[in-house]
Parts: structure tokens; sequence; C-alpha cells
């Protein structure tokens, strides 16, 4: 695929505005946990974390709005809903299978203790089987 020079320069600041929000938005709630010292399995600070995981994708979000907004010509994106369900499961099945697997001895009796520092036990699934695989896959 080539493209005109009329193109470049768009692509080139959609990468930039990209790379610039995604280091801004990650190192900035992951420096808010460094600097407060708190511990990244507790509530609050790990949605600090969570939210610091989850920088390529924001920044991606920023990056299609700015572009678009700019009034540039952009190519279509078909994004048929049957994928958002598929990459849900897909991004956590290999958590899934490996807390199947992996039954180490004492982590069966680590894990209430995980689950009630995350805020519960949907906030755990939510954290874990959803935010955490799926954080940066979007981006």
């Amino acid at each position: 695929m080539t493209m005109s020079p009329q193109n470049v320069v768009p692509i080139r600041r959609a990468i930039v505005v990209f790379a610039t929000a995604c280091v801004v938005i990650s190192w900035g709630f992951w420096l808010v946990v460094g600097l407060t010292g708190g511990d990244v399995r507790q509530s609050p600070t790990i949605w600090y974390f969570a939210i610091g995981a989850s920088g390529p994708s924001l920044a991606a979000l920023v990056a299609v709005i700015l572009v678009r907004r700019s009034g540039q010509p952009t190519s279509p994106v078909a994004a048929p809903w049957l994928w958002v369900p598929a990459a849900l499961v897909l991004g956590a099945l290999p958590a899934v299978v490996a807390a199947l697997v992996l039954d180490a001895p004492g982590f069966g009796s680590a894990a209430p203790g995980v689950i009630d520092s995350s805020g519960g036990l949907i906030l755990f699934l939510v954290t874990y089987l959803i935010a955490g695989p799926l954080a940066e896959e979007f981006g």
C-alpha cells in the first residue's frame, strides 16, 4: 500500500499523539502510585495501577478522537459488534486456563484475601479477567 504525501503528515501526527498520550496516561498514573507508596494490591491504589495499564487503549481513543476532529480524511474502519464479546472471552481465556491448570499449593488460601483487597468478587473479576488482559490489547 503506497501512501500519498498528503496522508503521511496526518498519520505521523496521529502516531505522535498516540505515543505521547500513551506515555502520559500510563506513567502519570503509575507515578501517582509510586510517589504515594501505595500497595498495588490494595484499593484504591489498584485502580490507579489498572488505569495506567490501560494507557495504550485510552491513548488510542484520544488519538482517534483528535484525528476525527481535525477534519482530515480517514479510512473507514469496520468493527462488527461480534468481535467485542470474542475479544473479551479470548482476552480472559489465558488467565482462566492458568488459574484452572496451575493450582499451586497455598494459592487457594490466598484467594479470599486477594478478592477482598480488590473490593469484592465483581471488582476482582473486572480487574483481573477483563481489565488486566485487555488493558493494552486494543491500543
